[in-house]
């Protein structure tokens, strides 16, 4: 059984490692290969064979078998099969370890990475990072359907029904990544403006980040400038929450983390203004903060009710429960309520509810992924008071430039 099971041209510590990861145990190996159980344990501690990833498992011993065929002076045809075989699950195996390492869907798939690499040859002849052609759109909308997750494609659904949406939603469950590429291929398919406005400028960069990774990955393509212009007509606008920048442009509007915007209702009176057409959809979604912020009478449709006669007034359900599986809302608003477990449950496999529990204190948990907004009414230092004192240094301080290689200097 020993001759069978170790290999006289490898070092003890690769045969204990092979045999370790064949199922044997430390003291079963120490057995089979006549040394010290506490030699076995050291070379597993220090080598870290438990961290080995099952690619790298695999592809050593499928090296050794490779070595033993290819040293045989007489292969049989069995032999040259078993070869070919090997050589492909190693090839397999080889791009599974470049994917693990931070690689993408090409180190997986050649005939992405074929496909891919034409497309940016084509990108670079046409030298134009602005023109999409039909094509390109196309294979953007399939790579969007293969991401999304069922949640965000349920968004995605609302976004061809209704025109003012609101979502109040957990953390880390992308919606910002989802957004940035809705309304990017809005902006494709309709040839209209997208602005995207969040509490911070550097915030709101994000979603530039996330579009231009998105289409690099998908296309090839390496869309450039601070606002990104698709076509002589079609731009997509990133800004802080500086009205007095923000007011001049027109288009759909994204409203990022709206419960966390200082003087939310500056914003709100300049989102107005660049959403008056018809055509023009606003959405506004973030996780909640406080009861006392200036974004929660929108959200209770509080604000719906200023200025008009008793009668006209609505009362809105804006609990979970109610708006776990959204509504068209009587002022127009299509409201969703989305918390880290209805992710979960829908299919988002990125979290378990067990561990966020640990990690979280209950006070966090319930606001930062359950979607309960906090009552600082009673507080001595008050959320509205607090963002008095908040800047955003990308638009107010005139001598801090963030994307520079020195940015003070």
């Amino acid at each position: 059984m020993m001759m069978t099971l170790l290999n006289p041209d490898l070092s003890p510590e690769k045969n204990a490692r092979l045999l370790y990861w064949r199922g044997f145990t430390c003291a079963e190996i120490a057995r089979l290969m006549g040394i010290p159980d506490t030699t076995v344990r050291s070379w597993k501690t220090r080598e870290g064979w438990d961290r080995a990833t099952t690619a790298r498992r695999i592809g050593e011993q499928i090296d050794v078998r490779l070595a033993v065929l290819v040293a045989k002076d007489e292969k049989s045809e069995k032999d040259y099969n078993e070869m070919d075989k090997l050589a492909k699950i190693l090839e397999r195996t080889a791009r599974i370890e470049r994917y693990q390492d931070g690689g993408n869907e090409a180190d997986l798939n050649p005939n992405v990475r074929r496909r891919n690499e034409g497309k940016r040859k084509k990108a670079k002849e046409r030298g134009d990072s602005g023109k999409f052609d039909a094509d390109m759109i196309a294979e953007l909308k399939r790579a969007f359907r293969e991401r999304m997750y069922p949640h965000q494609m349920a968004w995605y659904e609302h976004s061809k029904k209704y025109e003012m949406r609101q979502y109040v939603k957990s953390r880390q469950i992308g919606a910002t990544y989802y957004f940035a590429q809705e309304a990017l291929l809005t902006a494709l398919e309709t040839g209209k403006n997208q602005i995207f406005i969040s509490a911070s400028k550097s915030q709101a960069h994000i979603f530039r980040s996330n579009i231009v990774a998105f289409v690099d990955e998908v296309l090839g393509v390496q869309l450039k400038g601070e606002h990104i212009k698709l076509s002589p007509g079609t731009t997509l606008y990133f800004l802080g929450t500086n009205s007095n920048t923000a007011q001049s442009y027109s288009g759909d509007l994204y409203i990022d983390e709206y419960f966390w915007i200082p003087q939310f209702k500056k914003i709100k009176h300049v989102a107005a203004g660049m959403t008056v057409h018809d055509d023009r959809r606003i959405t506004y979604f973030s996780t909640p903060s406080t009861v006392t912020h200036e974004a929660y009478p929108l959200w209770t449709g509080a604000e719906f009710n200023k200025g008009r006669p008793k009668s006209e007034h609505i009362d809105l359900d804006v609990s979970h429960k109610a708006l776990k599986d959204g509504c068209l809302c009587e002022d127009g608003y299509f409201r969703q309520v989305i918390t880290i477990e209805d992710a979960i449950n829908s299919g988002f496999d990125r979290v378990t509810m067990e561990k966020l529990r640990i990690k979280f204190p209950p006070g966090q948990f319930e606001n930062l992924l359950m979607c309960q907004f906090v009552n600082d009414t009673d507080s001595i230092f008050k959320m509205a008071e607090l963002q008095r004192c908040m800047v955003d240094a990308w638009t107010v301080w005139q001598d801090y430039t963030p994307l520079a290689a020195r940015p003070l200097g």
